[in-house]
């Protein structure tokens, strides 16, 4: 209103009030504009909270306290801006009413948190894009939040392949190789792709993104066996010496020689198990294409600490040995943006399980003896994954490391 006169504003502490759009011009609770001109302000939200922006109108002969006002609610959002696809990241909001939610997605999915202030998105599209999360603040406004959708495209054509090298040999007393010439597997997979969306003529996000092999291992079997022993508490024969590694736990695995120790959890981050052409990470790209992803591996497994077990009077040499470790291959992508703990997830691209098994009979000379199963199979090729399911294992001690500390109980077969 065009009065003669001039404004003052009694502001509250959750923002500050500008003149221009530019965060310039600070409106402080001492600034006077003159009443008889119009003038933008411009209010930006400094902390969580609610408060009443008071305007006051004085002149030379008076003053009138409180001639306006209107609340100013201040929230807060997070959630990772730059993201790969089909993954899943989690977005919060705080401090807005107690009806604001999270509404809509632009080349999203709600996995869970439609309609709440704590929502988790899918980003489900197979080509790069500025997305947005929509989160509703009351009835008349609406905010978009914007995330860089960054492409992860796999080539699953012949390039996509795993082999298997056979038969496995015993390499010490109770210990197999997986493989007695070469490795045991070699695994490839090629990434076409990887690329952000395009904004002003500059490329978006890809400088968040890494992309490598993750292996996670269970030794599934892992012990000898004694079958002339006589059993303890219970009638008949056959004992077992067990590693204290053999259960249901997988474990992280990767590259643990020096040099060339992967960092974790990439299997192979400094590439040496791959061939020529391939790579087994790449850190922050940009302008991926047709790059080759590769790895090998060669496990070998002791079955049992000794040979010979003696168990009060009675002794018997190891008559077999139950030897299986199971792996799940992952080509993994992640963003470093960590807001949220997003920089901890891990999300499945690709996936594919193998399995090297060095059970077989061993001889009174202690020579071993493969058994029907024995051998390294396992899956042709990766699966391709589009869910957001995330690696289970990525942290922890690498299984390699975990040998030294191992021990050896017996039990009854």
């Amino acid at each position: 209103s065009a009065h003669a006169g001039s404004y003052k504003f009694e502001i509250p502490t959750n923002v500050m009030l500008w003149t221009n759009a530019d965060r310039s011009g600070p409106v402080t609770a001492t600034t006077a504009l003159a009443a008889d001109q119009g003038q933008w302000l411009y209010a930006e939200g400094t902390m969580v909270g609610a408060g009443n922006l008071v305007v006051d109108w004085y002149n030379a002969a008076t003053s009138l306290q409180g001639i306006n006002q209107i609340k100013m609610t201040t929230f807060d959002w997070s959630g990772p801006q730059d993201v790969p696809n089909y993954s899943i990241y989690e977005y919060k909001a705080s401090g807005a009413a107690a009806d604001s939610a999270w509404v809509d997605t632009q080349y999203g999915d709600f996995s869970t948190g439609n309609g709440t202030s704590d929502a988790k998105v899918l980003w489900n599209t197979a080509d790069p894009a500025v997305g947005t999360v929509t989160y509703k603040a009351n009835q008349n406004y609406s905010w978009d939040f914007k995330v860089n959708v960054v492409q992860v495209k796999l080539k699953m054509d012949a390039s996509n392949q795993i082999n298997y090298n056979n038969p496995p040999v015993q390499t010490g007393p109770t210990q197999i190789q997986s493989a007695a010439a070469g490795v045991a597997i070699m695994a490839q997979i090629t990434v076409e792709k990887l690329s952000g969306p395009m904004v002003n003529g500059k490329e978006r996000g890809v400088e968040f993104i890494e992309l490598g092999l993750i292996q996670n291992l269970r030794f599934t079997q892992q012990s000898g066996n004694f079958d002339q022993l006589p059993k303890i508490g219970a009638p008949g024969l056959g004992r077992r010496r067990v590693s204290s590694l053999q259960g249901a736990k997988y474990h992280i695995d990767c590259v643990t020689d020096n040099p060339g120790r992967s960092t974790l959890p990439w299997y192979d981050s400094a590439n040496v198990t791959g061939g020529a052409l391939g790579v087994g990470y790449l850190n922050s790209p940009g302008g991926v294409e047709n790059v080759l992803f590769d790895m090998s591996d060669r496990p070998r497994t002791t079955a049992s600490d000794v040979v010979l077990l003696t168990e009060g009077s009675a002794n018997d040499s190891i008559d077999s040995l139950n030897i299986i470790d199971d792996f799940n291959l992952y080509i993994a992508v992640r963003t470093k943006d960590a807001v949220n703990g997003s920089s901890d997830v891990y999300t499945q691209r690709a996936q594919a399980s193998w399995k090297a098994d060095g059970s077989g009979s061993m001889d009174p000379l202690g020579v071993w003896k493969a058994g029907p199963n024995a051998r390294n199979s396992g899956s042709a090729s990766f699966t391709e994954i589009k869910d957001g399911s995330v690696v289970p294992v990525v942290d922890g001690t690498p299984a390699n490391d975990l040998f030294p500390g191992r021990t050896w109980p017996t039990e009854n077969q």
